[in-house]
């Protein structure tokens, strides 16, 4: 399926991809090793925010998937 993708939101599906990762991973430590353990809707918000930040910061794949980012000139 991603295939036929772009190749700019290929770019921004793979970044979400390793940052849903990298949350999961973060919340197994926390589950873990500090026995906290956060709702799923947080951790939701907390992949979505960070996201946001890094298109915010420039990353152009972001921008296009993520909604209300892309531009109707990227399109």
């Amino acid at each position: 399926m991603m295939n036929r993708l772009p190749s700019p939101m290929k770019e921004g599906l793979r970044s979400l991809i390793v940052l849903t990762i990298w949350e999961v991973w973060r919340e197994r430590n926390n589950r873990v090793f500090m026995k906290e353990c956060r709702q799923v809707q947080k951790i939701m918000e907390s992949i979505y925010d960070v996201a946001n930040s890094w298109a915010h910061a420039g990353n152009k794949g972001l921008q296009l998937i993520l909604p209300g980012r892309a531009t109707s000139s990227l399109m």
